[in-house]
C-alpha cells in the first residue's frame, strides 16, 4: 500500500461524492444533514477552505473537509466532513489525515 495526502480542488470533488455515493447508509445520513453536490462545491471554493485528501494507490479512499480559521492570532482547523471508504475503516487513515 501506499499512501499519500493530497490537497482537494474542484477536480476531486466529484471522487468524493462518488466515494460516499457506494456506501448506500452513508450516502443517504450526509445528504440528510446537507451534504449535497452544492455543498461540497461550496465548500471548496470558500478562501478559507483546506480540504484533503488520502490516496492509495493512486485511488481517493478518504477524505477530511474543513476550514482554516484564524482567532486572536491562533490558527484553528474546523473539521466539517471527515469519511473513509469503508473497507479501509480501522486501519489509520483517518488519524493520517
Amino acid at each position: 500500500m501506499h499512501k499519500k495526502i493530497i490537497i482537494l480542488n474542484n477536480a476531486n470533488i466529484n471522487q468524493c461524492i462518488e466515494l460516499i455515493s457506494q456506501n448506500y447508509k452513508d450516502n443517504i445520513y450526509f445528504q440528510d444533514i446537507g451534504w449535497g453536490k452544492d455543498q461540497y462545491l461550496k465548500q471548496i471554493i470558500k478562501n478559507n477552505n483546506f480540504s484533503l485528501g488520502v490516496m492509495n494507490n493512486k485511488q481517493l479512499i478518504g477524505f477530511i473537509l474543513g476550514d482554516l480559521i484564524i482567532v486572536e492570532n491562533t490558527i484553528e482547523y474546523e473539521i466539517l466532513l471527515l469519511y473513509i471508504e469503508t473497507n479501509y475503516r480501522k486501519k489509520g487513515y483517518a488519524t493520517f489525515l
